[in-house]
């Protein structure tokens, strides 16, 4: 059935379906677009706009892991961040995705197909955290990359569910071959009588902005924190980590706390 869904396979013969449309349309993981498009906003803003700090000063506080630099690591995080519905640091983000997707597809395969990235980071996100260095959007050294693929940075999402929407609707999308956006949702609003609605439409406005992708987390920070400490009482505790689910009790310590780290959106009417 998944090859009669592929145009043009029904004139084909003894070629698997799922393997052809991959020959025609290739594409590449592309990791951590937005913890570059933060970085990068970050450094125009406090380098090349206000020179607050010079590139000197960045590079030296990086390669310490900013130790010793925490009030100019406060100035970079609290710099503007994508997924806030601002026009400053999205049309950054905006640029980062074109980019990285100008530059892919440059290439060809042996079938003259041009690959586009797939920002979508799986686990890789919390994998990769600990091998990559400080960053100028005022992460440390270890600490965990962007959990998606156009998510927000765990804790800059400040403006609520509809503004990441917003954001994320700046992409052109024609450019890219899917993206991967994590929600977390403030489950007492979500187990009220108006959570379904309030859902409904927030799905409603992601459908006219046309996005493709969302996942949700409906989940209790209290309940979360104490798996963490009796794994035995919540064996089948299932939380979405970023395009695959799993048992909550099963995810190493470092990946349940990203998790609980992710911001918790709360829909209102």
């Amino acid at each position: 059935m998944q090859q009669l869904l592929i145009v043009g396979l029904l004139y084909t013969s003894g070629i698997d379906g799922i393997e052809w449309d991959e020959f025609c349309n290739p594409w590449f993981n592309v990791m951590d677009d937005v913890v570059v498009a933060d970085s990068l906003t970050a450094v125009k803003k406090l380098v090349f706009e206000e020179k607050k700090y010079t590139m000197q000063q960045l590079v030296e506080a990086l390669r310490n892991n900013w130790e010793g630099y925490e009030e100019m690591r406060l100035d970079f995080w609290n710099a503007p961040k994508w997924g806030n519905d601002d026009d400053y640091a999205d049309e950054v983000a905006k640029n980062v995705f074109r980019y990285n997707s100008l530059e892919l597809q440059q290439n060809t395969n042996l079938f003259g197909a041009h690959p586009k990235p797939l920002p979508q980071h799986v686990a890789i996100y919390w994998t990769l955290g600990p091998r990559i260095g400080a960053t100028p959007n005022g992460r440390r050294h270890g600490e965990v990359l962007d959990d998606g693929g156009n998510s927000p940075y765990i804790g800059c999402d400040k403006k609520g569910p509809t503004a990441v929407l917003n954001s994320c609707a700046k992409i052109d999308y024609s450019l890219q071959k899917g993206c991967l956006l994590n929600q977390k949702l403030d489950h007492n609003v979500m187990n009220s009588d108006k959570g379904f609605p309030l859902w409904f439409a927030y799905m409603k406005t992601w459908h006219k902005l046309g996005l493709d992708h969302v996942q949700f987390n409906v989940c209790d920070h209290e309940q979360l924190r104490d798996a963490q400490k009796h794994p035995e009482k919540y064996p089948d505790l299932i939380v979405r980590v970023a395009g695959y689910s799993a048992r909550f009790v099963d995810l190493s310590v470092y990946a349940q706390d990203t998790i609980i780290a992710r911001t918790e959106q709360e829909l209102a009417g």
